[in-house]
């Protein structure tokens, strides 16, 4: 487990490690914070924009981001935090009505390709670089409202959804699904991958951030192990 608080006193939206640091985003200011291990601040990178979702891409040695109010487009990220560019995702093929807003995106390396994952509140769609939509990857069930989704591996992904203030966080291994219920005391934020680990992003009491692990040696965690 790992434990850090912003020193501007916000939630922290996005977090990641990387290169033994932890880099957060809190999607209000244009700023990243980066953390050691043991959550002591160590430093503060000036970006663009406020960034309200930030993920690396390890096989393309980059980071992908949503800026806050920037509706559907995905910026594109160096290693030294400068903008390369971006994709506005081209949705009018998609019932925004019906699918609802934009939560998360991330990036999937598959054997035909690199993709865009984009998660709406109701349903997870596969885009091209181009910003068209290529397919329906899942769809949220009754009242679920889609809250993470990320492709981790061939045929693996993980999905955090809510539904009347429950988060749920399941894993899915080539069609083979495992669910744990997130305790109520914990807000989750973000869930991100470290190779074939899963971790969580959480708030508590708003401003105290943890990173816990989720998934581990192909099974999910219990609730009171996390």
């Amino acid at each position: 487990m790992y434990r850090f608080m912003l020193n501007n006193s916000l939630a922290a939206t996005s977090a990641l490690i990387r290169n033994d640091h932890i880099y957060a985003a809190d999607g209000k200011e244009c700023n990243i914070h980066v953390f050691d291990l043991c959550g002591n601040f160590s430093s503060r990178i000036c970006v663009t924009r406020a960034y309200s979702r930030l993920r690396y891409n390890e096989g393309e040695c980059n980071f992908t981001a949503l800026g806050c109010g920037c509706g559907n487009r995905i910026y594109y990220i160096d290693t030294s935090f400068n903008e390369l560019g971006y994709t506005q995702l081209s949705t009018d093929c998609l019932q925004l009505r019906a699918v609802g807003a934009l939560t998360d995106i991330s990036t999937a390396n598959m054997a035909d390709g690199n993709f865009i994952v984009a998660a709406f509140e109701r349903a997870v769609y596969l885009f091209g670089y181009d910003g068209k939509q290529i397919r329906e990857i899942c769809r949220a069930d009754g009242c679920e409202t889609i809250t993470d989704f990320l492709v981790f591996g061939a045929e693996k992904y993980v999905i955090g959804t809510r539904s009347n203030d429950v988060s749920v966080i399941t894993v899915s291994d080539n069609g083979e699904k495992q669910s744990v219920i997130v305790d109520s005391r914990l807000s989750l934020r973000l869930l991100f991958a470290s190779g074939s680990n899963v971790f969580g992003l959480f708030g508590h009491g708003y401003i105290y951030n943890r990173i816990l692990p989720i998934y581990s040696n192909g099974s999910i965690l219990r609730r009171q192990d996390f």
